[in-house]
């Protein structure tokens, strides 16, 4: 089979999969998906070419999962909305006989309806050819495994402490395979109890540690770097024996009488020449050669330092609210039988400040702060220029999900993104119905096009001019 392909007919948008064979299991299931039309599925075309199955998925107005989220950030709710459909998903598939094995669940196999909030699922009926970038041939708990790692990653881990406490419990669950599917959304119910065991604190020692006894060492594998001293001394003995073995030829030049050396003539000329020729070589030789690196391994406890007030949790005022205010951590770094030239890693809290160090969250806060472009309104209507404050900035009509709202009924929700790679612009269609044109070229959804100063873009019909602003 042929990698996943995008075809664009009129306004209708197409996922495109092709296959040689097919078995009688999928000409079974493909029955059972176009005679009952399941609605948590992508509509699927089924067409024959030339011997070859072609898999038709119609996605318009459909947004890819993993792109949506690529510049948003996952919520707890998007969490119950993902458990709750594949609930629903298995509970159809266990109905209808299907097999849940074809159900690609990864990130770019599921799309959301944003009009009904509804999350819809790829079928793939199976087949005889299982070799395609997308690891068709994985079982489900891959694939669910997959979406889950995708959504640990752009979870937002700023909103609220309970909630992610909770989808690492869920991720927890998933990973070591401890769910039911038809009963998934259970998950988000269930209380584990999590409990920190603290050292007591004496009020006359103030460099008591409150220790995490339930998350274990972690050992930091690390290397460093030391001199070779085996070669070195071989570098060294070479130069020596070089040294003195052109000392007594230069004397058997000058004074063939004092040294007895077995030749003569012309011979301890060339041995001086070539000897000349070697240490040079040798002295020229880099430093870095004679660097070899030396693995080291450090055990690393979490600990809490308890000279830092940590807000209790009222039961009757905070509603078991977590208070925003973090803990500091220190990190207590134990090494035991290391070798000589390790580098001491340790910190001095009073001493030592963190000036340069950057989170990758701080990056990408300050990344997006970039106010040196936006579109100026080129039409008729009564609409304002489109100012871009934060980069990426996702163009439509839908508020929830969108930097930049346009009231108009040919805008998708989610219409277009405009971000920034490398100090060059670019411009990306979101799937939308009415499409998105750069200079009069019609984008292909989810694919990336470099815009400059004075290039007129077109969202749907709606015209505007590109300006960099100094």
């Amino acid at each position: 089979m042929n990698k996943v392909q995008y075809e664009q007919e009129n306004n209708i948008r197409y996922m495109k999969m092709e296959f040689c064979n097919i078995t009688e299991e999928a000409e079974y299931e493909i029955k059972m998906l176009m005679n009952n039309k399941i609605s948590i599925f992508l509509p699927i075309t089924i067409k024959t070419i030339n011997n070859r199955t072609i898999y038709f998925y119609n996605v318009t107005s459909k947004q890819q999962f993993c792109k949506l989220y690529e510049f948003n950030k996952l919520q707890m709710k998007d969490i119950e909305l993902i458990l709750n459909s594949l609930e629903a998903m298995a509970q159809i598939v266990n109905n209808y006989m299907l097999n849940l094995d074809s159900v690609m669940v990864t990130p770019e196999m599921l799309f959301l309806d944003l009009t009904n909030k509804k999350l819809m699922f790829t079928y793939v009926p199976i087949c005889n050819e299982m070799d395609f970038e997308s690891n068709l041939s994985q079982s489900f708990d891959n694939y669910i495994k997959e979406l889950f790692d995708f959504i640990i990653e752009h979870f937002d881990h700023e909103y609220d402490k309970k909630s992610v406490v909770k989808i690492y419990q869920i991720y927890q669950k998933i990973i070591q395979h401890e769910y039911d599917m038809i009963k998934i959304s259970d998950l988000l119910y269930e209380q584990e109890d999590v409990s920190i065991q603290c050292n007591e604190t004496s009020a006359d020692d103030e460099n008591d540690e409150i220790i995490i006894k339930e998350i274990p060492q972690e050992i930091i594998e690390d290397e460093v770097e030391c001199k070779n001293k085996s070669l070195v001394n071989i570098i060294s003995m070479i130069k020596g024996i070089g040294v003195v073995l052109f000392v007594l030829n230069v004397v058997k030049i000058l004074a063939p009488e004092i040294i007895p050396l077995p030749y003569g003539g012309i011979v301890p000329m060339v041995v001086c020449v070539c000897l000349a020729v070697l240490l040079v070589v040798l002295s020229k030789i880099p430093d870095y050669t004679f660097i070899k690196m030396n693995k080291r391994s450090v055990k690393q406890p979490f600990t809490i330092s308890s000279n830092t007030t940590c807000n209790r949790i009222d039961n009757s005022t905070d509603n078991n609210i977590i208070d925003n205010t973090a803990c500091s951590m220190k990190n207590d770094f134990k090494e035991n039988d290391l070798t000589n030239n390790l580098v001491d890693c340790s910190v001095n809290d009073d001493s030592q400040s963190m000036e340069h160090t950057m989170l990758l969250s701080d990056y990408f806060k300050e990344s997006s702060k970039s106010k040196n472009i936006k579109m100026t309104y080129c039409g008729e209507d009564n609409l304002e220029d489109i100012v871009i404050d934060k980069l990426p900035c996702i163009v439509g009509s839908m508020s929830e999900h969108c930097n930049y709202v346009i009231n108009s009924k040919i805008v998708s929700h989610i219409h277009m993104c405009i971000l920034k790679i490398e100090d060059i612009y670019y411009i990306e269609d979101m799937n939308s119905t009415n499409g998105t044109y750069v200079n009069g070229e019609r984008l292909i959804a989810n694919k990336r096009k470099e815009i400059k100063k004075d290039d007129l873009v077109l969202i749907s019909t709606l015209p505007y001019k590109v300006e960099m602003i100094s």
